[in-house]
């Protein structure tokens, strides 16, 4: 098939012509041949074409058949998040209400908390200084190692001119000097580490200290608030629950917990009546029992 593009000269004629060629005045074109006639067969540059834009048009329903079947997954998504928000609702104010609850029982005894814990920063306060004096030591080590590694360098280039110098005995003397010196730093570099790790190791058991007195003024606090919940129950109020209720106060912490734990878990206050009159009764001469072990 023939080509359809112009020739050449005409289209350099067409923009000023070649810049090699005068201009002239091009003789009128021929008329163009009749069409080809069409026999139902592309070109190549046409069939090459043809096949990408095919290729293309896959790729697209390809595409669009994804971004629909994600469009699906997308509104199922947001069904079941609309779902669970509203079962979210509902659970947390369950939760807040409870919450609210506890928190109203808690605040009778910040006041006591607030003194325990200002006690307890004053105690480590002074755990800092001792920590303080440790990194002083530290600080100190750190300066013998730059002398060490002054002198180390010095020794350095005293071997370097031990392989120039022509009187070498003089220079392996002032070498083996430097190196005597340097193993003195080692010795005081040694022992300032010991003190150092000293002073860090009674810091850390300082803070452990205290950590542990917190912890413990922390349940001793649990304890006298359970202890005064159970003393303030409506169903113990007889002199027997008072004493008891007195008692469990004086007890240490774990042994509080234990005898609270088996108390509280034999009430069954789900019941209603006789029942329950007689499971508080059960759970109370068990408690007892514990506490005169």
């Amino acid at each position: 098939m023939p080509s359809t593009f112009p020739p050449i000269d005409k289209v350099l004629s067409a923009y000023g012509g070649s810049p090699q060629k005068p201009k002239v005045k091009p003789p009128p074109a021929p008329p163009p041949p009749p069409p080809p006639p069409n026999d139902g067969t592309l070109p190549e540059w046409a069939a090459g074409m043809l096949q990408r834009l095919q290729t293309v048009e896959g790729k697209l329903k390809k595409s669009d058949n994804q971004i629909a079947s994600l469009e699906t997954h997308l509104k199922t998504a947001e069904d079941h998040i609309a779902t669970m928000e509203k079962e979210l609702k509902k659970q947390n104010k369950s939760q807040l209400d409870a919450a609210a609850a506890a928190s109203l029982n808690s605040q009778k005894n910040a006041e006591e908390l607030q003194r325990q814990l200002r006690e307890l920063q004053s105690q480590l306060k002074e755990h800092s200084l001792e920590t303080k004096k440790a990194l002083e030591a530290s600080g100190k080590i750190n300066e013998r190692v730059g002398k060490l590694e002054l002198e180390m360098a010095s020794s350095s280039k005293m071997l370097e001119a031990v392989q120039k110098s022509a009187d070498r005995k003089v220079a392996l003397d002032a070498v083996r000097a430097g190196l005597d010196s340097c193993t003195q730093h080692l010795e005081g570099l040694k022992l300032d580490a010991s003190n150092a790790l000293s002073l860090a190791t009674a810091a850390c058991e300082a803070i452990a200290a205290a950590k542990a007195q917190a912890e413990e003024a922390s349940s001793s606090s649990a304890a006298a608030r359970g202890a005064a919940t159970i003393a303030s129950w409506d169903f113990m109020n007889t002199p027997e629950a008072a004493a008891a209720a007195a008692k469990l106060a004086s007890q240490k912490p774990a042994a509080l917990r234990k005898a609270g734990a088996a108390a509280i878990s034999s009430w069954n206050l789900d019941n209603g009546g006789k029942d329950k009159k007689k499971q508080q009764t059960t759970g109370m001469c068990s408690l007892l029992q514990y506490l005169q072990r």
